[in-house]
């Protein structure tokens, strides 16, 4: 079985809202944790199941490394 893991990574967003170029130079990634099992991890991307059976994996979030900020070992 895949090692459950912990992923602290800065996700992309989007807004239609107006923002003068002041405020947009302000804006920041948006601080995001994930659980799941750790199926790959290199120098482009982090793959992670959130969801597994005896045989397969689901729910699938890829992240791409320049994201990450940390992963965590979890048991």
């Amino acid at each position: 079985m895949a090692q459950k893991v912990e992923v602290h990574w800065d996700d992309a967003w989007h807004t239609q809202a107006d923002f003068t170029e002041a405020e947009a130079k302000k804006l920041k990634p948006h601080p995001t944790c994930s659980l799941g099992y750790l199926l790959r991890q290199d120098e482009r991307v982090c793959v992670i199941a959130q969801s597994s059976d005896k045989e397969t994996f689901s729910e699938l979030l890829v992240i791409p490394s320049g994201m990450i900020r940390r992963v965590r070992k979890i048991g």
